[in-house]
């Protein structure tokens, strides 16, 4: 029991209640107590008879009590302290002085768990955590114990990110952010393929066989990448070694599983076929089988040869469309004058020719880097070809070609260019049209007309002044073998024999015995 004897001034009366309530706290007697400030003068005389303080004296008592009542609630005011009860699952665990007391047991409880195990991502659940906000009277939170106790509750829960493919779970790793990675390192693989890998008539091995098809430089443009099958990334709890390493599951992602395949053809197959019925890229059946030389220089294949047809069936399909320029040149013409005074087959040049230049453009739609699609998207010409002049006797040679070539087909419409296509040197250019009659596209004497493996039904004409040109895959052939045909004669009709893709025709033009780009010398 504390006891104020006399009068007190004001001034003095919060000090000995402050001193009268230290002195409870040393003897145990003191219990916190939350008191509300807007009822004034009545705070503090609840205060006085909370604790039972007596206040004696024989002089101004009731002056006394006022002047007490009055200093002891700007001395409650002045120390009531914000305080936070901490509940775990509605249990009282403790009290703080700070929020950031409880984020800190939290950070600090997470780090633990993540110095232990650093390769998985790590959660405290917070729905039964919650704080309570009061006012006591020099309230004081008891911070250590408390952020003690709720270490000791609080349990942490391992992670992780499930990656989903066209509903089918792939892998586990960290993070969404590790996901994204990954996902972002396959689609530019894919996409840092360039054209020298599509269009490979910009190769080395091509450019010193043929230079004056070589193009100074090709430019591709990736216009889209993206993952055929539907991707999900789904967060769930998980345990630490249900993590996967992120380069092996890169790797997976790429090759998928390999299994070994053969396959024997059999009697009527053609490639184009096969890829159709097995279901596979057919620049693979080329690229697998670079040993079988007959099927890679002239699609050749015979019954009982076996091909090998293994393919990585990768987890994850990446589309890529692309937009490739080509410059190549443009074959000069030859314009003949002739002279009576000159005998049969002499001639003299009077002007030479000069070669022009144009730009192709493709597009290329490949998946998981193999080409599946290639489309001729157009042309300009960005330097005009200058004829040569040549004179030459009046006496014609039957069969004899002009030099200028007109286009085999009439209306065509190119659907792919000469280079390397579907793993292979594709040695001439197909095209389309509704108009299916083939024409000699000059003067010549026909060397070949029958069927040739790949090429199917297949005529080839030999122009007499180092040209030759073949026509495959027709229906129908129109002329005979030993046959003179003139420029614009009919030859067969278009078709789909040999190794095919669809009726079409495939011209291939040769200069001296070497394939060249027929784009070069059509007009």
């Amino acid at each position: 029991m504390v006891k104020f004897r006399g009068t007190l001034p004001f001034y003095r009366a919060s000090e000995k209640l402050k001193d009268a309530v230290l002195n409870l706290k040393s003897k145990g007697l003191y219990t916190k107590m939350k008191l509300r400030t807007n009822d004034g003068m009545r705070d503090s005389k609840q205060w006085l008879c909370t604790y039972k303080i007596q206040v004696a004296g024989s002089i101004g008592a009731v002056a006394l009590v006022a002047g007490i009542a009055y200093a002891g609630n700007q001395y409650v005011q002045a120390n009531m302290n914000e305080i936070y009860e901490v509940y775990v699952d509605d249990e009282l665990i403790g009290e703080v002085s700070d929020p950031s007391i409880i984020e800190s047991v939290i950070a600090a409880k997470l780090q633990q768990y993540s110095d232990e195990h650093p390769e998985v991502q790590w959660e405290i659940e917070r729905a039964g955590l919650r704080l309570e906000q009061e006012r006591i009277f020099m309230g004081e939170g008891e911070d250590e114990d408390t952020s003690k106790q709720l270490a000791s509750v609080l349990e942490a829960k391992a992670v992780g990110v499930e990656l989903v493919v066209n509903g089918k779970s792939v892998a586990i790793v960290k993070d969404e952010e590790t996901a994204d990675r990954i996902l972002n390192k396959i689609k530019q693989k894919f996409a840092g393929q360039g054209a020298a890998e599509a269009v490979g008539i910009l190769s080395a091995e091509a450019a010193s066989k043929n230079d004056d098809d070589l193009l100074a430089q090709s430019e591709a443009v990736v216009e889209s990448v993206r993952i055929i099958e539907p991707v999900e990334l789904m967060k769930r709890e998980i345990q630490p070694n249900d993590v996967m390493d992120e380069d092996d599951v890169l790797a997976y992602l790429l090759k998928g599983e390999t299994k070994p395949t053969k396959y024997i053809v059999q009697e009527g197959d053609t490639l184009s076929d096969i890829a159709k019925k097995l279901d596979v890229p057919l620049q693979l059946i080329y690229t697998k089988n670079q040993h079988n030389k007959d099927l890679i220089e002239r699609d050749l294949i015979r019954t009982g040869d076996v091909l090998d047809l293994t393919m990585p069936q990768p987890a994850v399909t990446i589309e890529t469309v692309e937009t490739v320029v080509e410059t190549i040149g443009i074959q000069h013409d030859t314009i003949y004058e002739e002279d009576k005074t000159m005998r049969q087959g002499q001639t003299k040049t009077l002007r030479t020719g000069k070669d022009g230049k144009k730009k192709v453009t493709y597009k290329l739609t490949k998946v998981n880097g193999l080409l599946m699609d290639e489309k001729i998207a157009g042309e300009t010409v960005i330097e005009e070809p200058i004829p040569a002049i040549v004179k030459r006797g009046t006496k014609v040679i039957l069969g004899e070609g002009t030099g200028r070539f007109i286009w085999p087909v009439v209306s065509a419409r190119l659907t792919s260019g000469y280079g390397t296509r579907w793993g292979r040197q594709h040695k001439g250019v197909d095209m389309i049209s509704g108009n299916k009659s083939i024409l000699a596209a000059d003067n010549g004497k026909v060397v070949h007309a029958g069927t040739d493996g790949g090429y199917g039904k297949s005529v080839i004409i030999d122009h007499k002044n180092g040209y030759r040109t073949l026509y495959a895959h027709l229906s129908k052939i129109s002329v005979k073998e030993g046959q003179t045909v003139e420029k614009g004669d009919k030859i067969g009709v278009m078709g789909d024999t040999g190794h095919s893709t669809g009726v079409h025709l495939h011209f291939e033009v040769h200069v001296n015995g070497s394939a060249r780009n027929p784009m070069k010398y059509l007009p």
